[in-house]
């Protein structure tokens, strides 16, 4: 937090990566350190990467009090958790109206379901849908078709496994136009990524 007070106009990188720093067991500190400079700071976060607990990914976010301005990287990779509970209402209170690179592990998030993408000018996106209940082609499709700007899109183990209708697609419920992408990546099953 001195650093904090020392460099009042710098925007910060914060990486937060509990497994790495502490191994066996984290101590109550190193989350409340990285929530306070959040909370007090929220208008300076330019980037935010964080694998920890879900609790203490939650509590980190809810520190911007559900606006960061300056927020234009974010990196969420919840570790140990209960599996009921989910990121989903905490990133939708999240406004982020200049972020551009998303990388998450969703298995705490329906990304599919969230009209939270929309309001982004994402340009990369990185799912990593490990264990996650595999979304609806509609749903991807409808949300994918938002991203405009995107340059990037990583999959992994984040597709549908329900077939593709058959040709010819009719347009106006599958065609995407995504008329910056550059770069594709699809990991998963044979049958999601053909």
């Amino acid at each position: 937090l001195a650093l904090c007070k020392r460099f009042p106009k710098q925007l910060f990188r914060l990486s937060f990566d509990i497994h790495l720093h502490y191994p066996s067991e984290v101590p109550a500190h190193a989350e409340q350190t990285l929530h306070r400079i959040v909370s007090q700071y929220p208008s300076r976060v330019g980037s935010l990467h964080i694998r920890a607990p879900l609790t203490a990914i939650k509590t980190t976010l809810q520190g911007f009090q559900h606006y960061a301005p300056a927020l234009k990287r974010l990196s969420l990779h919840p570790t140990k958790s209960d599996p009921s509970q989910s990121l989903t209402d905490t990133l939708e209170q999240l406004q982020a109206p200049i972020l551009q690179s998303l990388k998450l592990n969703c298995s705490h998030f329906t990304p599919w379901k969230s009209p939270w993408f929309r309001t982004h000018n994402l340009r990369f996106l990185s799912l990593d849908g490990a264990g996650v209940v595999k979304p609806a082609l509609e749903d991807m499709l409808e949300v994918l078709n938002g991203l405009q700007a995107l340059n990037c899109l990583m999959l992994d183990c984040a597709l549908p496994e329900e077939p593709l209708p058959p040709i010819p697609f009719t347009k106006s419920k599958h065609a995407v136009h995504m008329p910056k992408l550059g770069s594709l990546h699809l990991d998963g099953t044979e049958r999601a990524c053909v």
